[in-house]
């Protein structure tokens, strides 16, 4: 295992390359420079010749090798396993305690590498999955992009590299022998990998590892409920050790308002774990000293990304180079429309119960046109693509609202059909189920097919106002409302069978519309909303059950189309 830093100017050197030796020093193992360069080609490896080094960063780090105790080796030997392949989950506990030990004092294999691509975050970041690298150290400080392809390469290859990896602020060397290492802990599921950052280093170096937890001043036993909770966390993430970290609860409403109230110089490292980069800037920019030039070094760390994670990365990739996607103002547009015409209000409601009434009207005349009208005045379609659209982008305010509206819809329509059963019917001899009716039972293969293709139409040309025109068509293929009436109209007539297919009809082309919506809506690019809170993925789970009761679905009509069920 090795631990690698990225660099691409010399003031990086200064800042960063001390810490990165520290971390590998504390996981006693090597460390790789990358010295990233922007060059014509998919991404070439150079080793540094230090006797001829090539430009200020180079020539940096070869002023630094000495001082840091960095011991040249060749490129193979720093990226060679050691002695076991990975870290462990839990830290041994070491027979003394850390407390007036001395620090480790043994160099560091060492060794450079120069990287030149011309997409080069991208094609870094797909080199090095393969590399043994435990940990990826990027700094923070400087935003110099002469050497890169874009000035936020640090937020990109933050969020793409593979291995776990390391934002690092530090306008101060301050990475002396016994650094005073803090990590908060925040409940984030990346808490795991900062607080094992921070024990190695600290059990390496003979300092003092401080875990903190923010807790808000809800009532007057905070403090102790934060105590727990924080005892709590660090004894699952750290095992047996944890008594070697000193625990401290302080009041705050939130991480920002917490890291501002630290005292700027009772630290010399800050690590937390998260992988947002709107939480990471936030915090990056409360640290005490921060403006004055003065704060302690500060890291966000996050684990390793998961197999399962790099491959539907990987997937997004390729979608992004072939399908068209979205620009802001283009889904600022679509969210617009969406939740205007999601809303459960009185146009909503006028326009459901005329639709049905029009829908019930035509099916008891057994009238074809008067249904297809009726198909294009109801206005479900909207909010079932709205449940998609909530599903991608894991929106949970506008999954809920949408799904309220479609649950009323459903009730709204499904009443107005038995009622106008119910009077139609009385006037009728020998009232019977018309063709039209009996045409809306049990759904079929087809049908299901019918209403996913619909539904991949009707989200796609949401989002292309040049589309727009096609939503009348799409909404007569869907046939969302004329099932509901049926079912009403069944009711009335006493023919449950014919309710029940009916209703299932409706239920199959939701299902279907909004697992088509949500998958459009992920191709052009609606992605999951990031906030500065702990994310819910539970949506992701919803689709996953989508996805099945779809399949199952789709096997169950072909079954009974195959056998001949329910004939």
């Amino acid at each position: 295992m090795s631990v690698a830093v990225v660099l691409n100017d010399e003031k990086q050197v200064a800042q960063i390359l001390p810490w990165a030796a520290k971390f590998a020093q504390a996981q006693s193992c090597g460390l790789l420079a990358i010295v990233i360069k922007r060059s014509k080609g998919p991404g070439k490896w150079t080793d540094v010749d230090w006797k001829n080094p090539v430009g200020s960063t180079e020539a940096a780090i070869a002023a630094q090798l000495e001082s840091l105790k960095l011991e040249l080796v060749s490129p193979e030997t720093v990226q060679s396993p050691a002695e076991k392949d990975e870290a462990p989950d839990q830290p041994e506990a070491t027979a003394e305690s850390n407390e007036g030990s001395e620090s480790k004092q043994h160099s560091v294999p060492f060794s450079a590498r120069r990287f030149e691509a011309t997409d080069t975050v991208a094609a870094l970041a797909q080199a090095i999955a393969p590399m043994k690298i435990d940990l990826l150290v990027i700094p923070k400080s400087i935003d110099s992009s002469h050497d890169v392809d874009s000035a936020d390469w640090h937020d990109k290859l933050y969020r793409i590299a593979p291995c776990r990896t390391m934002f690092l602020h530090d306008d101060h060397v301050r990475a002396n022998e016994n650094s005073r290492i803090l990590t908060v802990v925040t409940g984030d599921h990346d808490d795991r990998a900062a607080l094992l950052t921070g024990w190695r280093l600290a059990e390496s170096t003979g300092s003092e590892l401080t875990a903190m937890l923010f807790e808000p001043a809800l009532d007057q036993w905070a403090t102790e409920v934060g105590d727990r909770k924080l005892e709590r966390i660090v004894r699952t993430e750290l095992g047996r050790v944890h008594t070697d970290v000193r625990l401290k609860t302080v009041l705050a409403g939130s991480l920002v308002e917490g890291v501002r109230q630290l005292p700027a110089d009772e630290y010399d490292l800050i690590l937390f774990g998260s992988r947002q980069r709107r939480k990471i800037n936030r915090v990056m920019n409360s640290v005490p000293g921060i403006r004055e030039g003065d704060a302690p070094a500060i890291g966000a760390v996050r684990s390793a990304i998961p197999l399962t994670n790099r491959v539907v990365g990987k997937l997004q990739d390729v979608v992004q180079r072939f399908v068209p996607q979205l620009s802001r103002e283009q889904r600022i547009d679509l969210f617009e429309k969406v939740h205007t015409s999601s809303q459960w209000d009185f146009d909503f409601v006028a326009m459901i119960c005329l639709s049905t009434l029009i829908a019930a009207l035509g099916l008891i005349d057994d009238s074809v046109p008067v249904v297809i009208g009726a198909m294009l005045v109801a206005p479900l379609m909207t909010p079932i693509i709205a449940v998609g659209l909530g599903l991608a982008q894991e929106n949970q305010k506008l999954l809920l609202s949408s799904i309220r509206t479609v649950g009323m819809g459903f009730a709204t329509a499904f009443c107005i059909g038995l009622i106008t059963g119910l009077v139609a019917f009385i006037f009728v001899a020998d009232p019977v189920a018309t063709q039209e009716m009996a045409n809306r039972n049990m759904p079929g293969f087809v049908d299901l097919m019918v209403a996913l293709v619909s539904g991949i139409a009707a989200a796609y040309a949401l989002g292309r106002p040049n589309l727009m025109s096609a939503i009348p068509g799409v909404a007569i293929a869907a046939a969302l409302v004329p099932p509901l009436a049926t079912s009403g109209l069944a009711l009335a007539l006493g023919d449950f069978a014919l309710a029940a297919g009916a209703t299932l009809l409706f239920l199959t082309n939701m299902v279907a519309i909004v697992l088509a919506g949500a998958i459009v809506f992920w191709l052009v690019g609606v992605r999951p909303v990031v906030t500065d809170e702990k994310m819910d993925h539970w949506p992701r789970w919803a689709m996953l059950g989508l996805i099945l009761v779809t399949l199952l679905l789709t096997a169950f009509f072909e079954a009974r189309h195959v056998l001949g069920w329910w004939h």
